[in-house]
């Protein structure tokens, strides 16, 4: 079955997610390696859990997607328009629109291959041509590998946002990088 293409470059492709992505999700989202940062290696997912939290209706604005690279599937990225409980957080105007981005390499052997600076840039440079003023990630403060991949994306650091994520038992800071059009 052919799927829509959100974004594509000469390796990555990013399409909707569709039911037969969710045993991808179960085997990427039980591995300790992805859930050290996404989720928690405390909160592994089975089939059941990928359905449940992956495939709802309830939250339609949210797209979420497979990604792929040169033909396997190799990770996921989801995104949406921040709501106003999140502006707030974040500390936006309430009238701002800002999306929010967030996303994993499910396989280990594209790790450090500058997959996922591609993937960052290349989705942040689509959503901006859609209208919001700025496209938001939150990684967790610690998670160094991530920040270096969205500062290489164009991703200036913003600020930390004090113990902003409840991740293995403990709350955990997260910065807060945001990347703007080019110009602004």
């Amino acid at each position: 079955m052919k799927h829509a293409i959100v974004w594509r470059d000469e390796h990555i492709a990013v399409r909707p997610l569709v039911l037969e992505d969710a045993p991808l999700l179960a085997s990427w989202l039980s591995d300790p390696g992805v859930l050290e940062y996404y989720e928690g290696r405390d909160r592994p997912y089975d089939l059941g859990r990928v359905k449940t939290h992956f495939y709802r209706d309830d939250e339609a604005a949210k797209r979420r997607c497979l990604v792929g690279y040169d033909g396997t599937a190799i990770g996921y990225i989801q995104y949406a328009l921040l709501d106003a409980a999140e502006l707030e957080e974040y500390g936006y105007a309430a009238d701002a629109r800002i999306a929010g981005m967030d996303l994993f390499i499910g396989e280990p052997e594209y790790w450090g291959r500058g997959i996922g600076t591609a993937l960052v840039a290349g989705m942040a440079g689509r959503l901006l041509t859609e209208g919001p003023e700025a496209v938001t990630v939150d990684p967790h403060a610690e998670n160094a590998r991530a920040i270096r991949c969205y500062g290489k994306a164009g991703f200036p650091r913003l600020r930390v946002l004090p113990r902003h994520e409840l991740h293995e038992g403990t709350w955990h800071d997260c910065a807060l990088i945001e990347r703007r059009p080019t110009g602004v």
